[in-house]
């Protein structure tokens, strides 16, 4: 059978199968597993615009409910945080910076999954722990100049800021930010590796789902940490 009767059957194949002639046209002609898993996935039977709309819906859904937790959450402890003027300009600045980890987390590892990368424990790949230091170094940074750019914007609309708040400011952020990366490098892992086993495409669940439980987190975090050196 030639290489393009073997991508025609494939083609035909059902979305909810994973067809052994993929792992086959993989080893014998040298296509990546990528490019096989989407000429399976989005074949020109198939509208890619009503599959994507289709497989995001529910997860953008559910995803919605998550943040809206994380709001119901924020309104009742808005009182301590207006109390405190850099935590409140703080506040979307970390939120914004936390979600974008959320997307850096999910879409990398997708792509590490498809590129068959992450063969045995997920721990074991250079790459991925690599990339988890390096979002810890970027996270430190970022949270670190924030916390001063905060500082600063309060003391000009005249807060009190005293060495010891500054200190707390920079704790809260940088704690906030260390706890996030760890959790959204983990529930990478769990979620990516759970949703590829089911033959799914990670890349269209990990990121809404990711970016919604680091904002309703986020929110716990915060209001925690607030609450515990304040």
């Amino acid at each position: 059978m030639s290489l393009k009767h073997k991508l025609m059957r494939l083609r035909k194949v059902r979305k909810s199968k994973y067809h052994p002639l993929i792992k086959h046209v993989h080893k014998k002609h040298n296509i990546s597993k990528r490019t096989l898993f989407y000429v399976k996935e989005y074949c020109t039977h198939t509208n890619v615009t009503s599959v994507i709309i289709r497989e995001s819906l529910i997860v953008l859904i559910f995803a919605s409910i998550i943040s809206s937790f994380g709001g119901f959450g924020l309104e009742k402890w808005k009182d301590h945080f207006l109390v405190l003027l850099p935590i409140l300009i703080l506040f979307p600045v970390l939120n914004s910076m936390i979600g974008n980890y959320g997307i850096i987390f999910s879409s990398k590892y997708s792509t590490m999954l498809h590129e068959g990368k992450i063969e045995t424990h997920p721990l074991k790949s250079k790459e991925l722990m690599g990339l988890f230091y390096h979002m810890i170094i970027i996270g430190v940074f970022t949270a670190t100049l924030a916390s001063i750019f905060a500082l600063v914007f309060a003391g000009l609309r005249e807060f009190n800021v005293t060495p010891d708040v500054t200190l707390k400011i920079i704790s809260i952020s940088l704690l906030d930010s260390l706890l996030m990366i760890a959790l959204l490098f983990s529930l990478s892992i769990l979620l990516g590796n759970y949703i590829y086993k089911k033959k799914e495409d990670p890349n269209n669940f990990l990121i809404p789902i990711l970016t919604s439980i680091a904002d309703f987190f986020n929110i716990i975090v915060l209001i925690g940490l607030v609450l515990l050196f304040f």
